[in-house]
């Protein structure tokens, strides 16, 4: 586990790892930018519990193709969070026992997945899929165009009538 207080280290971290980095993000750093991933790297960002809302982003001129696992416990303090992720060409998993009011996401075709102790209240897709394992739980979609459609993997998560209802949502078993 490498803990990280800046953006530089966070790129020395990730930029320095073989396949794998687990890295601890200082409270004060709340938006965090990568670098340049192969598709073997996976990077896992360790957010405080006090931190409110989260930025992750692919930083200019990179490409982020590994996997991104951000996990981020919601404190007694802190409750409905919000969570930026544009990392278009990244499998994002979010997880950690965490309410967010939003989590808008870019993610690769393969999907945004909604982990353990995930509650989403509302997830605003750029692009990409959602995947709810076992214990998170999707309330609402947004889409940001006309005739977007989303895909919904249900992976034994809850998933409310809401996004079950909306014409625009496919919502298949993780088995199919």
């Amino acid at each position: 586990l490498t803990y990280v207080t800046n953006q530089s280290g966070l790129t020395s971290a990730i930029e320095g790892a073989g396949t794998d980095i687990n890295v601890k993000v200082d409270e004060a750093l709340n938006s965090v930018s990568l670098p340049s991933t192969n598709a073997d790297k996976t990077v896992t960002l360790a957010f405080s519990s006090e931190t409110e809302n989260i930025t992750v982003t692919q930083a200019d001129g990179a490409t982020v193709a590994g996997n991104v696992n951000i996990i981020a416990n919601t404190a007694n303090t802190v409750d409905n969070r919000e969570l930026s992720i544009t990392l278009p060409n990244s499998t994002v998993e979010v997880s950690g026992n965490s309410t967010y009011a939003n989590i808008t996401a870019s993610t690769a075709d393969n999907t945004l997945i909604l982990g353990k102790g995930v509650t989403a209240n509302k997830v605003t897709v750029i692009k990409g899929n959602i995947k709810v394992n076992k214990d998170a739980y999707l309330d609402n979609i947004d889409f940001i165009s006309e005739g977007q459609t989303v895909v919904v993997i249900d992976n034994g998560g809850t998933i409310s009538d809401n996004v079950r209802g909306n014409s625009r949502v496919t919502v298949m078993s993780a088995a199919e």
